[in-house]
């Protein structure tokens, strides 16, 4: 098996025309799973519901109700 580095097309078409994991990608582009994954990650790529996609960027709400939850979570906390 062929541990190179591919330089990316390859590796981001098939994950965009198909849903495979990483062990499949392997057999199919003939490279190492830790190159895979390498490649992903250099990507930002992350499998979600059997996607590959881009993490995404909380929004001003999200990051407010993480902001509240975790001084809530502190404050019960500091009580006890």
């Amino acid at each position: 098996m062929a541990n190179f580095c591919y330089c990316g097309d390859e590796l981001e078409s098939s994950i965009n025309h198909s849903s495979q994991t990483q062990q499949q990608l392997e057999k199919s582009l003939n490279v190492s799973q830790e190159t895979i994954s390498r490649r992903l990650r250099a990507m930002e790529k992350i499998n979600k519901l059997g996607k590959w996609v881009l993490p995404h960027d909380l929004n001003e709400r999200q990051m407010e109700n993480c902001k509240v939850t975790c001084e809530m979570l502190l404050q019960r906390h500091e009580r006890k």
